[in-house]
């Protein structure tokens, strides 16, 4: 997020090499736009100069090593060379086309028999009609919490790590470096915290060959920093953000080095390494993966410019889970004979966008960055959207009319398509973290989160206070927004996604959630309920009935009314109830943002009553 908001400059590797480090360049080094590669992972040949140098087998041990037909799967790139790994995907001589120009190339043979009026498939799937009833799964079941303390790594190892960790960590105040945070049994509790709640989201370790003695130490304690958050201690989860402050720059100056994290490669046998190179190349594009991600995600949920374009990624999607959790070499060669090729990221987001199921082999992880691939093209267009409509004083560009008119509909129609993804068979974590992010995928078509945060007088995402200028701005959009057709589908998601969080029959607290931006997401879904009942007030002059309606009365009469495409101006504005129980939700969270919610809620109950 620094980087984004610090104007976005790359500087060039060579230009760097003679200059001392400096933490207000760290970020920058290596955020190269990805490089345009074919869906294998392939050796340049610059890269197989250099591997002649590499720590590895000798050339007769490296041809004599397993190939299959499974493609990029197996292709080995050597990882002991640091100039390998910083340039798997990031390609510094390559100039990316314009952002708001690259994306029409997706919606070539699109159906154009959809009716933007017909109600989409996705709404029928809340868990609600499936039968789902929990707010938020078990971060694993018993048998799978069982198995990870029984596997989770002893106390020896980790006595270890505490050593590694104070010398990589020594320039923390001793105030830290001597807490109760880095006693073995907490390191390896927060290392398993990390993997029940944060890795089922995000696999891009290596769970089975990560061990805490021998990783970088750098790489563990990011792993117990991000554990320590979600520990019932205060203490904890205060030392861990004091230690993640700091380890963020201390990794930035790794990376202006060129310094590789990726451990030696001993001595192993042609299988081992065959499979370690394989892991390195996985985790790389996994990890490559949330990085386009995150920088999706922010966008529509926090009103940040996207850096990263769909047409920059050029990846094939995550191989077959049971694949990558292999914890054997040998089962890994046979299972990998066996497992189907992994398709590219942008042929699958494509055939989605032309209303093509996600093929049955695409993981959860896989479908949650195809999910994110739709966030990312809605950013695009809806920035090339305000460009050709002459936002800012530039005059319309007639030429692209036919393209605006139809993008949205289109995007709602490859959303319903991805929905399928939420009746699957297999649950998961990742997949349940999708449930609100589809929703407001949704919402993200068709309004701007920065607008309805101005309205209600809430601090700005982007860092800085409303003037007078932007809410005068902002409430005339919204006013224009609330006037739309399309306002009414946005206030049906949002309808469900409450709903779908609040109303399970088990209370909803977001401090205990461990899937972030759900308490983010359902903030938004009432914002913008409120937003919208409030312009009615002030368009419609009317008053709303002296006895308010509870929340459930509220999303009951409200989606009844959307439904059978009735009025809602008059319903609309008795939100006070609802947003006491959304406020509610917020009570004791840590994340400063919802802190934040909880304070505008309560300013907006006053407001509404």
């Amino acid at each position: 997020m620094w980087y984004r908001n610090s104007g976005g400059i790359v500087v060039s590797p060579s230009a760097q090499q003679d200059e001392a480090p400096s933490p207000l360049i760290h970020p920058v080094s290596y955020q190269e736009p990805i490089a345009h590669r074919s869906w294998d992972i392939g050796m340049s040949a610059g890269q197989e100069e250099n591997k002649s140098t590499a720590r590895q087998p000798t050339e007769q041990d490296t041809s004599s090593m397993h190939t299959h037909a499974v493609g990029s799967l197996h292709n080995n790139v050597d990882f002991t060379n640091p100039a390998n790994v910083t340039s798997l995907f990031w390609d510094p001589s390559f100039h990316a086309p314009d952002p708001l120009l690259d994306v029409d190339w997706l919606f070539e043979h699109i159906p154009s028999n959809f009716n933007p009026m017909e109600r989409g498939t996705g709404e029928e799937f809340s868990p609600t009609q499936t039968g789902s009833s929990e707010v938020s799964p078990p971060s694993s079941t018993q048998d799978d919490r069982s198995a990870l303390k029984a596997g989770s790594p002893s106390s020896a190892p980790w006595f270890s790590a505490q050593a590694r960790l104070f010398e990589a960590l020594g320039t923390l105040p001793k105030s830290v470096l001597s807490s109760a945070f880095f006693m073995p049994s907490n390191l390896s509790h927060f290392f398993d915290l990390y993997f029940e709640n944060y890795h089922p989201h995000f696999p891009i370790l290596h769970r089975p060959t990560l061990n805490p003695a021998t990783a970088p130490a750098l790489l563990i304690a990011a792993i117990v920093t991000l554990g320590a958050t979600l520990s019932k201690d205060d203490d904890h989860f205060q030392i861990s953000t004091q230690i993640h402050d700091s380890l963020r720059y201390i990794i930035f100056t790794l990376m202006k080095r060129g310094v590789s994290y990726v451990s030696p490669v001993g001595n192993m046998s042609h299988l081992d390494f065959s499979w370690k190179q394989w892991i390195e190349i996985q985790s790389s594009n996994r990890t490559a993966f949330f990085g386009f991600l995150m920088d999706a995600q922010h966008s529509f949920m926090f009103g940040h410019t996207c850096v990263l374009s769909v047409q920059d990624v050029r990846l094939p999607l995550p191989c077959p889970e049971n694949v990558w959790e292999c914890n054997d070499a040998v089962k890994w060669d046979r299972l990998i004979q066996k497992a189907p090729e992994p398709p590219g990221f942008l042929p699958v987001l494509k055939d989605l966008i032309a209303q093509n199921p996600i093929p049955p082999q695409s993981t959860p992880y896989g479908r949650l960055i195809l999910l994110h691939g739709l966030f990312s093209v809605a950013a695009h267009l809806k920035a090339r959207e305000s460009a050709t409509l002459g936002v800012g004083g530039t005059a319309p560009d007639r030429s692209r009319t036919s393209t605006i008119e139809s993008w949205k509909d289109t995007l709602e129609k490859a959303l319903d398509t991805w929905s399928f993804c939420l009746v699957s068979r297999s649950s998961s974590l990742a997949l349940e973290a999708s449930k609100p992010l589809y929703r407001m995928a949704y919402v993200a078509i068709y309004t701007d989160v920065t607008d309805m945060h101005i309205l209600a007088g809430a601090p700005s995402l982007l860092g800085n206070l409303p003037s007078e200028p932007d809410l005068v701005g902002a409430t005339a959009r919204v006013e224009a927004w609330r006037e739309k057709p399309e306002s009414k589908r946005v206030l049906y998601h949002c309808l469900l996604l409450i709903q779908e969080i609040l109303f399970t029959g088990k209370q909803y607290l977001a401090c205990q959630d461990n899937i972030s931006l759900r308490p983010w997401s359902l903030y938004h879904a009432v914002l913008i309920l409120w937003a919208y009942g409030f312009m009615s007030g002030r368009r419609t002059k009317t008053q709303a009935r002296a006895i308010p309606l509870n929340a459930e009365e509220y999303l009951v009469r409200m989606l009844m009314l959307i439904r059978n495409e009735e009025d809602v101006s008059v319903v609309s504005q008795q939100t006070g109830e609802l947003l006491l129980a959304v406020r509610d939700c917020f009570v004791g969270c840590r994340w400063e943002l919802l802190q934040e919610a909880y304070v505008t809620l309560g300013r907006l109950v006053d407001i509404a009553a």
